[in-house]
C-alpha cells in the first residue's frame, strides 16, 4: 500500500511521512494526491464539527 493510499485512508500526513522514511513533510506531500471524494468528506467533516460548536444552545 502506498502513501496516496494511507492517505485517501485518512492517516495522518506524519505518520506517512515517517512510513515512506521522509526526512521532509514536503517530500511526501509531494507525492501525495488527494481524491477528490477525500477532500470533500474532509471538508464536510470540519464543517460539521464546526457547526456543533458555533450552534445556540436551545432553550
Amino acid at each position: 500500500m502506498g502513501g496516496r493510499s494511507l492517505l485517501n485512508s485518512s492517516a495522518p500526513v506524519l505518520t506517512v511521512q515517517i512510513l515512506l522514511g521522509h526526512k521532509w513533510v514536503d517530500t511526501t506531500l509531494g507525492y501525495a494526491r488527494l481524491y477528490d471524494g477525500t477532500v470533500a468528506a474532509d471538508y464536510y467533516q470540519a464543517m460539521s464539527g464546526m457547526e456543533k460548536r458555533l450552534a445556540l444552545p436551545e432553550d
